[in-house]
């Protein structure tokens, strides 16, 4: 089973930022998601909120439908940059999609 760790901050201790991570276990399989909301403060934050939340809701979809869905229902905030990878333990394997400039590490030779 992988051991997920979170450490979130805001830029000068403001009270919203736009930067959320979330996972969730499927099954045998876990679901990690990094989102950056697009600027800084409330609005990047609401952005950012609203992905996790389209995400958490379509998470049983493949990664393409879910950024393709994703785009649609993210047109009235600002916008994000998202990574998302599906981790399999059972076969070893790890399938990774995203858009801008973020990405998620896999630290370990086993999953």
């Amino acid at each position: 089973m992988p051991v997920v760790a979170i450490a979130q901050y805001a830029l000068n201790d403001s009270p919203h930022h736009g930067d959320i991570c979330a996972h969730w276990q499927i099954g045998e399989k876990w679901l990690l998601c990094v989102v950056d909301g697009l600027g800084h403060g409330q609005e990047a934050e609401k952005a950012a909120r609203a992905a996790i939340d389209y995400v958490d809701l379509h998470r049983d979809q493949p990664l393409q439908e879910i950024f393709t869905g994703g785009d649609v229902a993210l047109r009235h905030t600002r916008g994000v940059v998202m990574g998302i990878a599906e981790v399999d333990p059972v076969s070893g394997s790890v399938t990774y999609a995203g858009i801008g400039n973020i990405r998620i590490i896999v630290f370990g030779d086993k999953l």
